[in-house]
C-alpha cells in the first residue's frame, strides 16, 4: 500500500509538472503570435502620428498607439512570466556601466513625471564604473518598479510627489546573501502605499492590492510578480517596505557587486577646493554632496553661501532651467 501511494503521489506530481510546462508553452507560442502583428501595428501608428492629420484624428491615434504599447507591455510580460516558470528564460553575463544603464532608465521615465508635476531624482553614489550581470534584466525590472512608482504617485501643485532611485556599492550597502556582496538598488516614492494586507499578495501573479487600485491606477498585476522571478534568477532578492497613506520603498539587492570596478579619481583642479553651493532644493544638495566628497571638494549650503563668499574659490548655482 505505501508503494502504491508513493507512486501515485509521483505519477501526480510528474504529470501536474508536465501539465505546468504546457501550460507555459500555449502562453509563449500565444504571447508570440499576437506579439508579431502587435507590432505591426505600433510601426505604422508611429508613422501616422508623423503625418499632418486634424487634431481629432491626431488624438484618437494618440490613444490608439497608448493603448497597443500597454497591451504589449502586458503580453511581453506573460511571454517572460510563461519562460520563467518553464525554465526557458536564459540570462546573459557581461560587463556593463552601472551608472549608464540606470541613468537611461530615468531618462526613459522623465516625460511621465513631468507630465505628473512629479519630482524624479536618480541617486548614484560615486566611483562605481562597471558591474557584471544581465543589464537587460536590471533595465526591465527598475522600469517595472518607476513605472509603478509614478503610477501610484498622485501629484498635484499643493501636494507634489517624490520618486527616488538610489544606487548603493557593496561596501556601503554591507550586504551579503550566499556568501555574496550585493549591490543595493532602491526605489522609493510617496504615493498610496499599502496595507500589510496588501503587501502579503504583492508578488502573486495576475493579483493587485485591490479591486478600487486596479480600477483607479490599471495594471496586469503581472509586473512585480516578473521582477521577483527575474531577481531570483539573477541570484538576489527583491522586497517592500511600505505604510498605508505614506508610499511604498522597494529594494532590489543583486550580486552584481562582485564584479563592481571602482573608479581611481585622478588629482583635478579642484581637489583640496572651498565651494559655496546656492542651491533651494535638498534633494539635489543630497545627491550631490557625496560627490563633492569623491572629488576632494569642501562644500558649503546654501544657507552659508552667501556669508562666505570671500572665504571659497568658486560659487556653484543649481536651479531649474525651466523655472
Amino acid at each position: 500500500e505505501r508503494k502504491k501511494a508513493e507512486h501515485a503521489l509521483q505519477h501526480a506530481r510528474l504529470t501536474a509538472e508536465r501539465a505546468s510546462q504546457e501550460k507555459s508553452m500555449f502562453l509563449a507560442a500565444v504571447s508570440h503570435e499576437i506579439r508579431t502583428p502587435l507590432n505591426a501595428i505600433l510601426g505604422n501608428l508611429e508613422l501616422l502620428e508623423r503625418e499632418e492629420l486634424q487634431l481629432r484624428a491626431q488624438e484618437r491615434v494618440q490613444i490608439v498607439s497608448s493603448a497597443s504599447r500597454t497591451l504589449l507591455r502586458v503580453i511581453d510580460d506573460t511571454l517572460d512570466l510563461s519562460r520563467v516558470e518553464s525554465g526557458m528564460l536564459s540570462l546573459e553575463m557581461q560587463a556593463f556601466d552601472i551608472t549608464q544603464e540606470v541613468e537611461s532608465v530615468v531618462q526613459t521615465f522623465l516625460p511621465r513625471a513631468e507630465a505628473k508635476d512629479l519630482a524624479l531624482y536618480c541617486r548614484i553614489m560615486p566611483g562605481i564604473s562597471a558591474c557584471e550581470g544581465d543589464p537587460f534584466r536590471l533595465r526591465q525590472i527598475l522600469g517595472n518598479l518607476l513605472s509603478n512608482a509614478i503610477n501610484y504617485s498622485p501629484s498635484s501643485p499643493e501636494v507634489p510627489a517624490m520618486v527616488t532611485l538610489r544606487v548603493l556599492p557593496d561596501q556601503l550597502a554591507r550586504v551579503v546573501l550566499n556568501g555574496q556582496r550585493l549591490l543595493r538598488l532602491t526605489v522609493q516614492d510617496s504615493g498610496i502605499g499599502m496595507s500589510p494586507e496588501q503587501q502579503a499578495q504583492l508578488f502573486t501573479p495576475f493579483t493587485q492590492a485591490s479591486s478600487s487600485i486596479a480600477r483607479e491606477f490599471g495594471g496586469s498585476g503581472l509586473g512585480l510578480a516578473l521582477c521577483q522571478r527575474i531577481a531570483g534568477l539573477m541570484g538576489g532578492v527583491i522586497r517592500a517596505e511600505s505604510t498605508l497613506g505614506q508610499g511604498s520603498t522597494f529594494v532590489l539587492e543583486l550580486p552584481l557587486a562582485h564584479g563592481i570596478q571602482h573608479e581611481k579619481l585622478q588629482s583635478s583642479h579642484w581637489s583640496g577646493k572651498r565651494i559655496a553651493i546656492w542651491c533651494d532644493n535638498p534633494q539635489w544638495q543630497a545627491a550631490l554632496a557625496p560627490y563633492w566628497s569623491y572629488w576632494g571638494v569642501e562644500s558649503i549650503s546654501c544657507e552659508r553661501a552667501l556669508n562666505a563668499l570671500s572665504e571659497v574659490d568658486a560659487l556653484v548655482l543649481l536651479g531649474n532651467p525651466r523655472t
